[in-house]
């Protein structure tokens, strides 16, 4: 068991007595930045977040702030922050239900460095946020140094934000977008032809992605860019996987859940895309032994794989995963048709290779006399 230091100590005694009359009320500006964030985290774990608690944290010296699943604090104490903490880099308001367009506009309009922000699950805000009509006499500066947002299961997010951010955040780097279903199929599609500077782009959770989607994409299309991709739990009619073949230097890759997707996909994805470090494959059901043999053959960096509930992959089929040098966790949960000769080629990646973590929870051929 870990020792706590001193400093821990300390915070974990002020989140005790902190609701106690005998409490010292500071508004602690004088405290690091660093350790005041800690406190902060600490006090919201704890369930001791108010209105008052929030006030007592704000000020220019704060960069971090962290009220994620507050939902009692006022949306007056919210749009403070923007007034308050200018000097603010990381903000995470998500699942805070109070939070509309007037709180992210106030944030952006007074926190010139942010760099990062988290508003996934705040259904009320809207591409009206983001957008510079609806802040007519402040600019978003917010949105200019702006690189990772995430507003995953917004459901009023539109295709309007995409337009406003290519105007404002441009220096945007990562982009979730997870189960926005107001997006439309052509919204999307001009995402990834965009041609932006994103690194990582989640559009998990979108049944809008559909094959008009993916056949937008030029075939003479490049976009050397985009390093993660998630585009699992698409609709199932989905078929032109192929096209992700453009996105040539991604080094993660998630297509769980997408049961259209099947071994010539995947081989033509692959082939191109050679540098994948992680790949999430999981209840592909189209996927056989030919898909091992071709991540065996062109995935020479890779060190992630999930292939649970892929039940058309064998034993055999493991062997193709030899010539993988730095493989080193595989997850084959519930393939039901892996038996006890799986642990032949297993032991080998592990005496000679990288194999460090294998689950086979599911398993149900697997004996224990395998084992």
């Amino acid at each position: 068991m870990a020792v706590k230091t001193l400093l821990e100590i300390s915070l974990d005694r002020i989140v005790y007595i902190w609701d106690q009359k005998t409490r010292p009320h500071n508004n602690f500006t004088n405290l690091p930045t660093e350790i005041a964030s800690n406190l902060l985290t600490r006090l919201l774990s704890a369930n001791k977040i108010s209105d008052t608690t929030v006030c007592e944290f704000l000020n220019f010296q704060m960069q971090v702030f962290d009220l994620a699943g507050c939902s009692t604090v006022k949306k007056s104490v919210l749009r403070s922050i923007g007034y308050n903490c200018t000097n603010l880099t990381y903000l995470k308001l998500s699942y805070c239900s109070q939070v509309n367009n007037t709180v992210v506009r106030s944030i952006l309009q007074g926190c010139h460095n942010l760099r990062q922000l988290y508003l996934d699950g705040c259904h009320r805000v809207s591409d009206n946020g983001f957008d510079l009509q609806h802040s007519p006499f402040q600019l978003l500066f917010g949105c200019m140094s702006l690189e990772t947002l995430s507003v995953s299961d917004c459901t009023q997010i539109t295709g309007q934000l995409i337009a406003s951010l290519r105007k404002l955040s441009r220096n945007l780097k990562e982009l979730n977008l997870s189960g926005c279903k107001s997006l439309l199929n052509f919204h999307l599609a001009d995402i990834l032809t965009s041609g932006s500077d994103l690194e990582t782009l989640n559009l998990s959770r979108l049944p809008q992605i559909n094959d008009d989607t993916m056949t937008s994409i030029p075939n003479d299309f490049a976009q050397d860019r985009l390093r993660h991709l998630n585009m699992s739990n698409c609709q199932s009619e989905l078929t032109s996987f192929s096209k992700l073949r453009t996105f040539s230097n991604l080094r993660s890759l998630h297509l769980q859940n997408c049961l259209g997707l099947t071994d010539s996909d995947l081989e033509t994805i692959v082939s191109k895309c050679s540098l994948i470090t992680a790949l999430g494959l999981s209840n592909c059901e189209m996927l056989g032994n030919l898909a091992l043999e071709v991540i065996g053959a062109y995935l020479n960096d890779l060190e992630w794989l999930d292939l649970s509930w892929c039940s058309g992959i064998s034993s055999g089929g493991i062997w193709s995963l030899n010539s993988l040098p730095s493989l080193r966790e595989i997850l084959l949960v519930w393939c039901i048709d892996l038996t006890d000769k799986i642990f032949e080629p297993m032991l080998n990646m592990i005496r000679y290779g990288s194999l460090r973590l294998v689950n086979l929870n599911g398993c149900i051929r697997i004996t224990e006399n395998g084992l």
